[in-house]
């Protein structure tokens, strides 16, 4: 299924490219020879050559230096869930496992870690976090995101990019925009109407730049409307540095330039990973021509320069002396990721935690090769010093007997028939799941008949899955009493979820997207490819920067901004588990459900603005309990549904959210501010965010379909 050798040899070329990425970078202390604050007097000191030369990286993985000048090289690495390019380096779990975990303080603590850690080996710029939004569940890079809602993808990302610049590295906000198909990425083009493009795949960006400040933005390879994103008019010029304010560097994505006058007329400022299009033959070209003017390259070599002064990179020592990589600190958070990245999906009569000592028959193609991640320019190596689940378990104290194969042999029915509990590892692993293709959405290697199978010879069996996202368990979901999400683990792949299952560890987390029961329920996969995980070479390596080389296909966004729990809730499609579901082994009560003002004022609110970052208009605030005997963590979900609009919207749409870790019996007040942004909707027509008068009413659960507490506010007329 899916072309599973030819998956293998694109991640073998893959993992040839990794190995390239080691130049080993030489430290130094370079001389300050002129004062390096003015960026204009830096590009003015250098000749048109040495302008045109920054333009472009060098050597895969750097930005240019120039050593006359007293500039040192700066250096890139692969992100999100950790520092990929250099060595060894702590493993994060993937952006879908951070994002499962809903913790905006802990997304700060993981950009704090990989910050020393980029510091410690000489990196000053992290190529993420990734924010594209989960269109459809068979994009192969949706591991890499935080998911389907832009509101929560923003908020991480706002928190990770802050954990960074904080501790003196730059982020890379990618890959703007509706890069949401890895399937003929550099070959499709997102046909997306703007109200949808504003709501559903640019918030995150937005967050990312004006409440982050990220300093850096990276390019899609694909097309919006026609055009490529690194050339793009519209988003790069108009949108994100006008509308957004942003003063800083645009990259591409590696090979994902297309043209050379009109990447330097609307596009990005540094063509990665070398020079293809903005040589100096084909810029002086130009010039020549009269086609583009100096003015254009001084203007991105100054917004290269102003990112890598206000990073730090040119006033300190290329690798930090008093940074660590790998320190037990840095293994034990990631540790604490794991865990509360894991889902809790199901558990029925209790079954889970596990009994002490008891007798487990192990089973699944992710159970002795437990994954780490997806695969490409994420994928990071773990070392068997962690282990993977089967040895995890063993290490929990529980007896494994573990089983290869997809098939139940009659010679071990017996033992099935007699173990305290069964427990399938199953999903998807880097090989399946990549960036450059999509992946299947129903489970590889017939394991969806091994559940069935193997829940016919014992009740007690617990399936946990490893993947990107949604994938297919309505066939045999009925048969399995427990049920995990892993998603990607990194380092801990098997200490996190053996921790949850012998109940070391309580389960917190949430989805981050809808689990539907068939892949056609999700809107966007019915204008989508037909059978989208067959892949090919050609698609894979052959378009990458090359115009005219193969047709453009279209991506007709036609579900609009009905895209996961607004689809599902709006048009009411039952899915096997909603956005923001995830069970614990304890319980929570909520109560007290306040609201200030209960009547918002046209002038205030109209004050407020309509800004990202704008500040509180409505304060919500709420009491929560843990009713259980265990201490746990609870995510309050806060939905916003508009009673009164005249125009299409959701039923509810994500705009806050707070976690909570309580001691059993102890209670705590949250309180979640509400800008005016937070009840707007985009007018295309005005082209503005806009909100209407009205009744709204405020929602508080435990999930998109497990409201807990309600109430309402009113917008008063405009006088």
């Amino acid at each position: 299924m899916g072309n599973h050798w030819k998956r293998r040899l694109v991640q073998k070329l893959f993992t040839s490219v990794m190995s390239m990425y080691k130049p080993g970078i030489e430290d130094a202390l370079f001389p300050l020879s002129r004062d390096l604050s003015d960026a204009h007097v830096l590009a003015q000191a250098m000749t048109l050559d040495e302008q045109i030369d920054m333009l472009s990286g060098k050597d895969d993985l750097a930005l240019r230096g120039l050593p006359s000048l007293g500039l040192p090289d700066v250096w890139c690495s692969d992100a999100t869930s950790g520092v990929r390019c250099f060595g060894p380096a702590a493993a994060f779990p993937a952006g879908i496992s951070m994002a499962a975990a809903w913790n905006s303080d802990l997304m700060y603590r993981i950009g704090t870690i990989l910050a020393e850690e980029c510091r410690a080996v000489g990196v000053s710029i992290l190529l993420g976090p990734g924010v594209n939004i989960t269109r459809v569940p068979v994009c192969g890079r949706n591991f890499e995101y935080f998911g389907e809602d832009p509101f929560l993808s923003g908020e991480l990302a706002v928190s990770y990019i802050k954990g960074l610049q904080d501790h003196g590295v730059t982020g890379v906000v990618k890959h703007l925009a509706c890069n949401n198909s890895e399937y003929d990425r550099h070959r499709s083009n997102s046909v997306v109407d703007e109200r949808t493009l504003r709501e559903i795949y640019l918030p995150a960006f937005e967050a990312a730049v004006v409440k982050g400040r990220c300093r850096a933005v990276m390019a899609a390879y694909n097309q919006v409307n026609g055009t490529y994103t690194s050339e793009h008019p519209h988003l790069l010029d108009e949108i994100l540095r006008g509308e957004w304010g942003f003063p800083y560097l645009v990259m591409s994505d590696w090979n994902s330039l297309y043209s050379t006058q009109e990447t330097l007329e609307h596009g990005v400022d540094l063509e990665m990973p070398k020079a293809r299009w903005l040589t100096k033959r084909k810029v002086r070209s130009l010039l020549r021509k009269g086609k583009i003017s100096e003015a254009m390259i001084t203007s991105k070599v100054m917004r290269i320069l102003e990112t890598c002064r206000d990073t730090g990179a040119y006033h300190r020592r290329v690798k930090d002396p008093n940074a660590k990589v790998l320190t037990q600190e840095h293994i034990s958070e990631a540790l604490n990721a794991s865990r509360e990245g894991i889902v809790l999906l199901k558990n029925k009569d209790a079954l889970l935690p596990v009994k002490q000592g008891a007798g487990i028959v192990l089973m699944g193609c992710c159970a002795a090769d437990t994954p780490t991640g997806g695969g490409g320019s994420s994928f990071m190596r773990v070392d068997s010093s962690h282990p993977h689940l089967e040895e995890a378990l063993r290490n929990a104290g529980l007896l494994v007997t573990y089983f290869k194969g997809t098939v139940i042999q009659d010679k071990d029915k017996q033992k099935l028939k007699e173990a305290d509990y069964i427990v399938i590892a199953t999903g998807f692993n880097r090989i399946w799941e990549s960036e450059a293709y999509d992946r299947p959405y129903d489970l590889p290697n017939q394991e969806a008949k091994l559940i069935l199978d193997a829940a016919k010879l014992n009740s007690s069996l617990i399936v946990l899955l490893h993947g990107g996202g949604d994938m297919e368990t309505k066939s045999w979901i009925d048969a399995a009493p427990a049920v995990l999400f892993a998603g990607y683990l990194g380092m801990h792949r098997g200490t996190a979820p053996a921790d949850i299952i012998t109940g070391k560890a309580v389960p917190s987390a949430k989805l981050p997207f809808t689990m539907a029961k068939r892949l056609q329920d999700h809107p966007a996969m019915r204008t989508y490819y037909k059978k989208p995980w067959n892949m090919s070479f050609l698609r894979v390596f052959g378009p990458q920067g090359r115009p005219g080389f193969r047709k453009t296909s279209d991506l007709h966004y036609e579900e609009g901004i009905m895209v996961g729990y607004r689809h599902f809730d709006t048009n009411q499609v039952e899915p096997v588990f909603p956005f923001g579901h995830g069970l614990s082994y304890t319980s929570f009560a909520y109560n007290h459900l306040m609201v200030s003002p209960m009547e918002i004022g046209w002038e205030d609110f109209t004050k407020a603005g309509t800004s990202i970052d704008g500040g509180p208009v409505v304060q919500v605030s709420c009491s929560v309990r843990n009713t259980g005997n265990i201490a746990g963590a609870e995510v309050l979900q806060l939905y916003i549904h508009d009673e009164t609009s005249f125009i299409m919207r959701p039923e509810q749409e994500l705009k806050g959210f707070c976690k909570v870790f309580l001691e059993a019996g102890s209670e705590q007040r949250v309180t979640i501010n509400l800008p005016a942004r937070a009840f707007m909707y985009y007018d295309e027509k005005r082209e503005t965010w806009k909100a209407e008068p009205g009744f709204y009413e405020v929602r508080i659960g435990s999930s998109s379909r497990d409201i807990r507490l309600k109430t309402k506010v009113h917008l008063q007329e405009e006088p």
